[in-house]
């Protein structure tokens, strides 16, 4: 069972990497009053 939680984790982690960063770079142009990119573009 500690596996299985453990492979979910991780698998969550990278999922929500790119769209940690997307995220980011969202944010920064928005405070430069720019567009930006869409948040799924690497």
């Amino acid at each position: 069972m500690p596996y299985l939680l453990q492979l979910l984790q991780s698998l969550t982690v990278l999922a929500a990497a790119p769209l940690y960063a997307g995220v980011l770079t969202k944010a920064s142009a928005l405070l430069q009053s720019k567009h930006g990119p869409r948040i799924l573009q690497p």
